[in-house]
């Protein structure tokens, strides 16, 4: 899928905590990444209105899988450090 957007937290040159990337196609996704690759639990809105909840882990998508208390640790302390950040506001409204 082609990427048309992403709109979010960069460290080191990648998209690392909150983002939204936003393919060619209308698809959406909104959630967390770590160096550059999707990771933890995002909302998924389709190009035809459809959404819904779903894991990542490097990248991938995993189904049947919660996120384990690393991956939480982890994705949450990055959105802890993000809590003053002001570029971060209004995602949920970008998402939808």
């Amino acid at each position: 899928m082609t990427l048309l957007f992403f709109l979010g937290a960069w460290k080191n040159d990648k998209p690392n905590g909150q983002g939204i990337l936003e393919y060619a196609n209308g698809d959406k996704y909104s959630g967390m990444f770590i160096d550059g690759k999707r990771h933890g639990q995002a909302k998924y809105k389709f190009h035809n209105g459809r959404t819904e909840k779903q894991n990542y882990r490097n990248d991938m998508q995993v189904k049947d899988e919660t996120v384990n208390a690393g991956q939480t640790a982890m994705t949450t302390s990055i959105q802890y450090d993000q809590l003053n950040d002001s570029r971060l506001t209004g995602f949920e409204d970008l998402a939808d």
